[in-house]
Order: C-alpha cells, then sequence, then structure tokens
C-alpha cells in the first residue's frame, strides 16, 4: 500500500512546550535561560503557538480527500522534524496501517544541504528499520500550481497599495557556505522569475530573513536592511515569502510585527501576502506531485 508523508519544521503547540522544542533545533543542547525567555516573547508575541502544525494536518487531510475524490487509497500523515508528532511517529503509523511505499514531501519547495537532507535523513533513519521503501521530492520550486497561488497572493496585497510597490521574495536565510554550496538560491531566483512573469513586474528583489544568531555569515541581503536602503518615498512594499508555504513564527513574527514595525518607522507602508497554507491551489500542487510520481 502507497503512502505520502508532509513533513514540515515542527513547532511548540504551546508555551510550556517551548523549551522541549527549542533544545531539540538545537541539537539536544539546552538553551540558556535568556535564551527560552527570548523566543517565549516572540511566542506569546504571535498568540503563544505557532499554526504551522495545525495547518500541515488541514494541508493533509485536504490532500486525503483530493485524492480520494480520484479513485485512489494512498494514505496522507504528516511528520515534523522537530515536534511532535515526529517523522518517526509517523513511520509508527505507516507500518501500522501497512504501508510498503512511502512518499516523502518537504513542506518547503526549495532544496538545501542544511534543509531538506535533513528531512531526507530523519525519514530513513525512521522507515528503513521497519523496511517501508520510501521516495522522496526534493524541490517542487517550478510547480506551477505553487507559481499559480503566490501570483494570486501578490495581486490581492497590490490591491491593498496604492499605485506603484516595490515586491520582496523572501526565504529564511541560511549559513552563507551553504547558500552558496547548493542550488537554494538558484531554485528561489527561479521562483521568483516565474511569479514575476506571471504578474508582469520587473521591480522586485530576493532576500533573506531570519538568520540564526550564530558567528557564521549568513545569506543577504537580509530583509530589514533591504527596508533600510531602500528609498520607498514613492512606493510600498510587497512582501512575498516564497521560501515557506505556511504561516510560522518566521512569518508572523519576524515579518508581522518586526518588519512592520521597522517600516512603520519609516513612514513606509508594507503589505505581507497570504501563505499558501491549506488553499485549494496549493493542495492541488501537492495532488500534482503525488501523481507525478505514481502514487495515487
Amino acid at each position: 500500500m502507497k503512502a505520502v508523508l508532509l513533513m514540515a519544521y515542527g513547532s511548540p503547540e504551546s508555551l510550556d512546550q517551548v523549551e522541549e522544542y527549542y533544545t531539540n533545533v538545537r541539537g539536544m543542547i539546552p538553551p540558556s535561560a535568556e535564551q527560552l525567555a527570548e523566543l517565549k516573547s516572540r511566542y506569546s508575541a504571535i498568540g503563544n503557538k505557532s499554526p504551522l502544525i495545525d495547518i500541515t494536518r488541514s494541508q493533509a487531510r485536504l490532500l486525503r480527500s483530493m485524492l480520494e475524490k480520484a479513485g485512489s487509497e494512498t494514505r496522507v500523515y504528516i511528520g515534523m522534524k522537530h515536534s511532535h508528532p515526529f517523522i518517526a511517529e509517523a513511520a509508527e503509523a505507516a507500518k501500522a496501517d501497512g504501508i510498503d511505499h512511502i512518499l516523502c514531501i518537504p513542506m518547503a519547495p526549495h532544496y538545501s544541504s542544511l534543509g531538506i537532507e535533513t528531512y531526507v535523513k530523519r525519514a530513513r533513519d525512521a522507515f528503513d528499520p521497519i523496511e517501508i521503501k520510501q521516495r522522496f521530492v526534493l524541490s517542487w520550486n517550478k510547480n506551477m500550481k505553487l507559481i499559480e497561488v503566490w501570483t494570486d497572493s501578490i495581486k490581492e496585497a497590490a490591491k491593498k497599495v496604492n499605485g506603484d510597490y516595490r515586491l520582496l521574495f523572501t526565504a529564511h536565510s541560511l549559513p552563507r557556505k551553504v547558500v552558496d554550496t547548493s542550488p537554494y538560491r538558484a531554485q528561489l531566483l527561479e521562483t521568483a522569475e516565474l511569479i514575476s512573469a506571471n504578474i508582469g513586474i520587473t521591480d522586485c528583489d530576493l532576500c533573506f530573513q531570519s538568520a540564526g544568531r550564530t558567528s557564521e555569515e549568513w545569506a543577504g541581503p537580509s530583509l530589514t536592511q533591504a527596508i533600510k536602503d531602500y528609498d520607498y518615498k514613492e512606493k510600498s512594499i510587497i512582501i512575498a515569502p516564497i521560501g515557506f508555504v505556511s504561516d510560522n513564527l518566521e512569518i508572523l513574527y519576524d515579518i508581522d510585527i518586526e518588519a512592520m514595525d521597522l517600516a512603520r518607522s519609516g513612514g513606509i507602508k508594507l503589505v505581507r501576502c497570504r501563505m499558501p497554507n491549506d488553499s485549494h491551489k496549493l493542495i492541488e500542487a501537492l495532488f500534482s506531485l503525488v501523481e507525478q510520481e505514481g502514487f495515487i
């Protein structure tokens, strides 16, 4: 029997879970009291939890429904990298259901060794011992349904600004050495170019957000620096976070609070695009991946 696994980063579902989650993210090294307090304050600012896991559950449910309508018996599971339900928990459920072949889809469309390959390792570690074969979608940055959902979202955001606007595509920053040795930036640019062509706009840039707080150099330019440096006196800003597909802390805090506050302090109107989340076109994008890989 075949199945699909939607793999996402994970998130604490309450403030009480932040320490366990943060420790997992840090490779099982507990955070300092100061680091823990700072992260908790960010979650408090967005309502004490991220909607990421709930959105991923909805994506799985809607994909399963679409597969059923197509006459498919393919099951759909979710697995998180850093929180419950972990990828290993999904493997246990798949084994109990008699699954023998699973298609693993990271809910991040652009490939990097630090991102996608860690999902691959977690899945292999979980499924190999129980002899469930795996296939992986390593990138889906040019999927046309994904391009369409971002095109629609940007057009919707454009109605909220007056006149011209500067479009900033954003993605999660990674260490510079990782970005320079992987197709991550090139794939992001491919996605941005396809969306720009759909809209018919050339006034746009790619920048990075949510860099880690380490001593190593992280990929740029940063979103905050782009807001500070560019002269937006004649234009508003629209942010399209194409490196993500679902609302999460990096969207709801780093953009909706930090970037918005920075723009407001400079008298700049900033609008953030609606995320794909569990929209019909995002589910169609996932369905097309399942179909292409022969899992229907």
